[in-house]
């Protein structure tokens, strides 16, 4: 994603992971002007449920073709019938649709503001449970754009989206989906210690680990281990200017998915797998993107004594 004004844009991006649509759903998007989304979005309200997915893939591509099309589709009243989809669609009306939030929610925050209240959050987590391969790739590129704002974060965790998101950035899924879930993990995890205990016992730490020297992934994941390995205070609500200090637990795992410290060792902060010092260098050396995240997050990972 580029950064464009604070707001993630995953929208090219988006495009390229999926599965290259019809030459004709391309031309027809591409001689489509902003005067004709309204009546896009009536037709995918009217359409038959098996012509939906024809409609939603051409609204799809023509999210991402001109920078005001997200706009013009939220005014038209395109997030509800997309949420439907989501819900009940056939895969391919799922993916589109899902990918079509994603562009939406990554372009502006009131977007993502809208999208929630719409009640997106829920189809989406069902769709990371229970959809195909690239269903959940799609769902998870939602989620992660509507996890930018703080304010969301905590619903999104409550639903159920954390184990899921692990469950995508293993080896056997494509690049893309890793990508995507290590996104929303990073977002997620950020100031949050209950989104990070669920992440560090679903298995997450080892797992971005393996990520970063994955190439396409790496910045992902050491994005998503830097708010892992990030302290978090004593109350989520806390001001964000309270000082933070490392707080002491005994690690719940029987060995550390870091660097296999024993249970029982000292550690900061809930849901954080220990990191002693030397295996930390190791990462540095090996990973200058995690030193990056790690410096830009101003919060150096705990290390064991």
């Amino acid at each position: 994603w580029a950064c464009v004004g604070g707001h993630r844009q995953r929208a090219a991006h988006t495009l390229l992971a999926m599965p290259a649509p019809g030459g004709h759903l391309k031309r027809q998007a591409s001689q489509m002007t902003a005067a004709d989304v309204p009546s896009l979005v009536g037709d995918l309200k009217k359409a038959a449920y098996e012509d939906k997915e024809k409609v939603v893939h051409l609204m799809d591509i023509l999210a991402v073709q001109v920078d005001t099309n997200p706009r013009e589709l939220v005014a038209a009243g395109a997030i509800k019938p997309l949420i439907e989809l989501v819900k009940s669609g056939t895969d391919g009306s799922q993916v589109h649709a899902a990918s079509a939030l994603a562009t939406i929610a990554a372009a502006k925050f009131e977007f993502q503001d809208k999208i929630i209240e719409a009640g997106a959050i829920q189809p989406l987590v069902a769709l990371l449970h229970m959809g195909s391969n690239t269903a959940n790739s799609f769902a998870a590129a939602a989620i992660a754009s509507l996890s930018d704002q703080k304010r969301h974060r905590g619903e999104i965790v409550k639903a159920g989206a954390c184990r899921p998101l692990v469950r995508l950035v293993r080896e056997d899924v494509t690049v893309d989906t890793q990508l995507h879930a290590s996104d929303a993990i990073a977002d997620l995890s950020s100031e949050n210690s209950e989104a990070q205990h669920i992440f560090h016992s679903a298995g997450a730490i080892p797992l971005l680990l393996q990520l970063l020297h994955s190439g396409k992934a790496n910045n992902a994941a050491a994005r998503a281990l830097a708010k892992l390995l990030s302290p978090v205070g004593d109350t989520l609500d806390a001001p964000a200017n309270a000082v933070r200090g490392p707080r002491v637990a005994p690690c719940p795992s029987p060995s550390c998915g870091a660097c296999g410290t024993r249970s029982g060792a000292a550690r900061s902060s809930p849901g954080l797998a220990c990191v002693c010092a030397p295996r930390m260098v190791a990462l540095l050396q090996g990973a200058p993107a995690l030193g990056t995240c790690l410096a830009a997050a101003h919060a150096p990972p705990p290390l064991c004594a």
